[in-house]
């Protein structure tokens, strides 16, 4: 069962279309990391699978259920968002970061493995090249 389905996903700002087609799947268990130039639409991308931006076209689904059957409180203890800045905060690593705000949320430390193993392997969407 894939844990995040994004298919046909496509997303324009004025007529320009920034992301176009993007499909994939995540199982669960399997870590992907999403690369491309700045201005690619990497971020985009995140913003239009949380329901941040509108999207043109496409679904995403998480756990097999459509991201528009959940309430904001059901996402929100599903996902989480870091939103890029032009201030990292203070002087913490990505793990840090990371297990600061799951904690926060009333998770386990035991997320921050996942930060550590992304480090050893992956699956990389290469976008926008």
């Amino acid at each position: 069962m894939s844990i995040i389905k994004v298919d046909n996903v496509a997303v324009s700002f004025g007529g320009h279309n920034v992301i176009r087609d993007i499909s994939y799947t995540v199982e669960r268990g399997e870590i992907l990391t999403i690369l491309g130039a700045n201005g690619c639409g990497k971020s985009t991308l995140l913003r239009a699978m949380l329901g941040i931006q509108k999207r043109d076209q496409g679904n995403v689904a998480y756990s097999e259920q459509a991201l528009e059957e959940f309430s904001p409180a059901e996402l929100a203890r599903k996902v989480a968002f870091l939103p890029q800045s032009a201030t990292p905060p203070g002087d913490m690593t990505v793990e840090e970061c990371v297990d600061a705000i799951h904690i926060r949320r009333g998770g386990s430390r035991k997320v921050i493995m996942i930060v550590k193993l992304c480090r050893k392997r992956c699956r990389i969407l290469v976008y926008g090249t």
